[in-house]
């Protein structure tokens, strides 16, 4: 996000280019949902909701 950055104390080169303007949120969300859809797709669903299943009796105070 550095290269977007426009701010008082520093503007970076893209920032400059576009004239100063701050699209450094915008590459942030973008980058970060782009990675977050990538790593997310290997997660194992069944598990997750098996374990979220024994967390939720564990509290409740049933153990299965």
């Amino acid at each position: 996000m550095i290269p977007f950055f426009s701010t008082s104390f520093y503007v970076g080169p893209v920032a400059e280019a576009l004239s100063g303007a701050d699209f450094s949120f915008l590459v942030g969300l973008t980058v970060s949902g782009v990675l977050y859809l990538l790593f997310s797709r290997n997660l194992d669903r069944d598990a997750e909701a098996e374990a979220r299943a024994e967390s939720e009796a564990e509290l409740e105070g049933t153990v299965r």
